[in-house]
């Protein structure tokens, strides 16, 4: 097994495509998208109507530096909430 992190980012399902434009800059493009997703915002307010998204991308911990960098820019400036989890990759190569 290989180190690895776990990028989780949720963001609306309008900004999923300007986000990947940010990441495919990476060195690291592999992700995964799972859209239309609801629930409750951090306020506690549920968002009817509207749909969001849960990207997650898997790399080489010591690749990581850069795309969490990326992600961490993107949020800052549009908004959506991340987390990066320490994983273990299997089958990764």
């Amino acid at each position: 097994m290989q180190k690895m992190k776990r990028i989780e980012v949720l963001l609306p399902d309008a900004l999923v495509q300007p986000f990947t434009e940010q990441i495919e800059q990476c060195q690291y493009q592999t992700y995964t998208i799972s859209g239309g997703l609801s629930g409750r915002n951090r306020q506690g307010a549920a968002t009817p109507g509207l749909s969001d998204a849960s990207v997650t991308i898997l790399c080489l911990a010591e690749e990581a530096q850069p795309m969490i960098a990326t992600v961490e820019r993107f949020l800052t400036r549009y908004g959506g909430i991340g987390s990066v989890i320490d994983a273990q990759g299997i089958n990764v190569g």
